[in-house]
């Protein structure tokens, strides 16, 4: 293998490596979010959450840009 392919394939596992370590960190923050969430309906049945309305609009949205 030469030292340019050598160098594309580095190059190509540490935007790999970096996307995986951005995505596990937003998986992450948003464990936390999850856990804050549950901690609040907790100490108020009464609260309800925009989260499902949330999802749903990104899946139409998602929808919209795959088109």
């Amino acid at each position: 293998m030469s030292d340019v392919e050598a160098n594309k394939i580095s190059t190509r596992l540490g935007i790999i490596d970096r996307l995986i370590t951005i995505k596990g960190h937003e998986i992450s923050t948003l464990l936390v979010m999850v856990l804050q969430l549950s901690k609040v309906k907790a100490e108020n049945p009464e609260y309800v959450s925009q989260l499902s309305d949330q999802i749903q609009e990104f899946r139409r949205l998602n929808e919209l840009y795959k088109n």
